[in-house]
């Protein structure tokens, strides 16, 4: 999001800031929050203050550090994350980590490490990563980040010091899009209420407007559920979505949970729309269908239907057949809808 204070975490920057100028900084830190609401983002603004080549209105986010950090390339930085195609932090990744934290700062100043969604630690990378943490290196700082606190392991969480990120008001990130990416008024209303708080993924959409269309197109087609739920008109295009998708798209198990949770936000949408919940309806765009769509159904069939969604993440999350729990999903759907 370019330098400056991360979008609706000002608070937890200064803390930061003022920790690091006090030298009073914890060894290691978790930032929870939801997907996107700004986690590595404050990591990353956190790391251009400490190490800044600027004198004043740090950070500038121009010098050669501060694209150093952006680029994840400056030298006393360990940047860790899941590797494309893996469903895992692995322990190797934590063993490399432990070799760059025996090593000396070439700047003499600190040194971190930043493990980018540590829910995604194995359990033998999360108990080898304790075994750092207990055994904390002069000037490193590590820093976590993590959706939810008890994905990760009690002993990890408790040698760290915690700081919680909510999600940013709708009209903050309004405000952020029409500013920084001179969206009209109109349109930055309605991707500030798509995304429900998270500005990580305002700016993912904001410059993707392909992406957008697939999630409405997605949503859309769960709406249609509610009026065709004939189980062959919706296998023929499950059937169509899964032979049309190349191995990045619909048959990856990070695309089949992506698709997961837009239904499960329109879900969301259908049962505050049959609450007359309306102004916190995420996909605006769409209300008029969501209205159409609750006119004759209960809200304890809505309530299940995100039941069934819920269960089919879980189903994923513990290494099922994609195909088969998502066809098992859609089936179900129909049966209810």
């Amino acid at each position: 999001m370019g330098s400056g204070i991360p979008l609706g975490h000002s608070a937890a920057y200064e803390f930061l800031v003022n920790s690091f100028s006090q030298g009073k900084a914890s060894h290691a830190y978790l930032f929870l929050g939801p997907k996107g609401v700004g986690k590595t983002a404050l990591t990353e603004q956190a790391l251009k203050y400490l190490w800044c080549q600027a004198t004043t209105n740090k950070p500038c986010g121009d010098c050669s550090t501060c694209r150093q950090v952006s680029s994840r390339s400056y030298p006393d930085l360990c940047w860790i994350t899941r590797l494309e195609g893996k469903q895992d932090i692995s322990i190797d990744q934590v063993r490399e980590l432990k070799a760059f934290t025996n090593l000396a700062s070439l700047a003499a100043g600190f040194r971190a490490v930043v493990i980018e969604a540590a829910e995604n630690l194995t359990t033998e990378a999360s108990n080898a990563l304790l075994k750092v943490l207990e055994e904390p290196l002069g000037k490193t700082v590590f820093f976590l980040t993590a959706s939810e606190a008890k994905q990760l392991l009690p002993t990890v969480r408790s040698r760290c010091f915690i700081m919680h990120l909510g999600l940013v008001p709708t009209d903050e990130i309004k405000r952020f899009l029409v500013q920084t990416y001179k969206k009209s008024a109109t349109r930055a209303s309605e991707l500030a209420h798509l995304v429900g708080g998270r500005p990580g993924v305002a700016v993912a959409l904001a410059g993707d407007d392909e992406e957008l269309e697939r999630r409405h197109s997605l949503a859309e087609r769960y709406l249609e559920l509610w009026h065709q739920p004939s189980w062959p008109a919706w296998q023929a295009w499950f059937n169509q979505e899964l032979t049309s998708s190349d191995d990045s798209r619909g048959r990856t198990l990070i695309e089949a949970q992506k698709w997961l949770a837009i239904w499960l936000e329109i879900g969301r949408d259908l049962i505050l729309v049959k609450l007359k919940l309306s102004s916190f309806v995420r996909y605006q765009t769409l209300l008029d269908k969501l209205e159409l769509a609750v006119k004759h159904v209960t809200l304890s069939e809505l309530l299940k239907a995100v039941r069934l969604i819920m269960q089919a993440r879980h189903k994923l999350a513990s290494n099922a057949n994609i195909r088969l729990t998502l066809e098992w999903l859609t089936l179900t759907l129909s049966a209810k809808a």
